[in-house]
């Protein structure tokens, strides 16, 4: 996802009210189940941050609320980390 999509004033909207939305129904992270936290510290591994779930992938739109999920910042950061470390390994051509 680009650095420019995610500061841009309508994501920025579109994301405050989401979480808002989740805080108010009392729901729980997507990614690992557990409450979220409303009064958790912003930038805190517990505060709650719009994921792009598992759509992103597959080409999801930035804007897509069905492509969109609630999530712990900690689960979000896992998330990404097990994504960057499923890169195929590099395979010579011949065997040395």
């Amino acid at each position: 996802m680009s650095q420019a999509g995610i500061k841009s004033y309508a994501w920025q909207k579109l994301s405050r009210t989401l979480i808002a939305q989740a805080h108010a129904r009392g729901d729980v992270c997507a990614l690992c189940g557990h409450p979220l936290q409303p009064h958790a510290p912003p930038r805190s591994r517990w505060s709650s941050v719009t994921d792009h779930g598992h759509k992103r992938e597959w080409g999801g739109a930035l804007m897509d609320r069905a492509n969109l999920q609630v999530v712990h910042l900690l689960c979000n950061t896992r998330k990404e980390n097990a994504q960057r470390k499923v890169t195929p390994k590099r395979t010579h051509s011949r065997a040395w």
